[in-house]
């Protein structure tokens, strides 16, 4: 079952940048939504970890701890994508998010989550360069052939927030289930989710809500889908927290690189950027490591 678990860590980790991707593309021509996807995203999945506390109710006072710093972290994150995807390339703004991941597999290894190895060790370094392979290519993809350059500073400081978003998430939710093995999993997420709509809500107050009518009527189902992608994977997360099968670093960097070969999977098919030979050897590469992380 773990490995299940770390499969729809993958697929809701590559998920949210496809989703995220096809609303910015569908609402092009309509400036100030990207707020309203945010606050949207929070919304349903507050809606879907909603269902699975009533399910799996616990309550202790001091995980709202947890959840309100999740919650910044949250909102943070989901603005810092939707703006880089806005303002960058696709395939940049996925380096980033996964490599998010693989920051909290290497603090795993540095305050003793698990073993390094020599093993772990190369598997890290083999996912580091091949996110490095399938992002720096010598054939413009989409954005750049239509003069969209890849990194500006408004890329930079909407990266900062996606980076600095996710490794705030990922490091809480590891901490939560080490304070408390197996327990209030669905406690910290309900009221974590909930506390980020709720930063949400204060930062679109500040957006031009002009197209907000016809953005929510035309693409409500890219943050429906979203949300349900942000859900899935934060459960894997946390099944897999304590997981005896899968260490840290393999769950981590698994979904990171798992994530981006189905991001560049869709900037293949959907947004037809163009793959070059390094990018297609740099996620063979990805999946390669997976073997070195695995190796105890």
């Amino acid at each position: 079952m773990d490995y299940l678990y770390l499969f729809f860590g993958m697929v809701g980790m590559g998920g949210l940048s496809i989703f995220a991707a096809f609303y910015n593309r569908k609402n092009k021509e309509r400036p100030g939504t990207s707020r309203l996807y945010t606050l949207l995203v929070v919304i349903f999945a507050f809606l879907g970890w909603c269902v699975l506390y009533a399910f799996d109710f616990s309550f202790e006072p001091k995980v709202l701890l947890f959840s309100a710093f999740y919650g910044i972290g949250y909102a943070t994150a989901m603005l810092g994508m939707i703006g880089a995807l806005a303002s960058g390339s696709v395939a940049l703004t996925a380096f980033v998010k996964q490599f998010s991941f693989v920051f909290v597999s290497i603090w795993g290894y540095f305050v003793g989550w698990d073993t390094f190895t020599l093993s772990a060790g190369l598997g890290i370094a083999a996912i580091v360069l091949s996110m490095f392979l399938c992002l720096v290519s010598g054939k413009k993809g989409k954005e750049q052939a239509e003069g969209r350059p890849a990194v500006t500073l408004k890329w930079l400081l909407f990266a900062s927030m996606l980076l600095g978003g996710n490794v705030l998430c990922s490091l809480l939710q590891k901490y939560e289930q080490i304070a408390y093995p197996g327990e209030h999993k669905s406690m910290m997420m309900v009221f974590g989710v909930g506390f980020a709509i709720l930063f949400a809500f204060l930062f679109a107050l500040k957006e031009d809500k002009t197209h907000w009518r016809a953005a929510a009527k035309t693409s409500f189902q890219f943050p429906l889908l979203a949300g349900c992608c942000s859900a899935l994977l934060n459960l894997a997360i946390l099944l897999l927290a304590n997981s005896e099968v899968i260490s840290s670093g393999l769950a981590f960097s698994g979904m990171a690189v798992g994530g981006l070969v189905l991001t560049m999977i869709a900037d293949l098919v959907f947004f037809r950027e163009r793959l070059s030979l390094r990018q297609w050897i740099g996620m063979a590469l990805g999946t390669g490591a997976l073997i070195f992380l695995n190796i105890n």
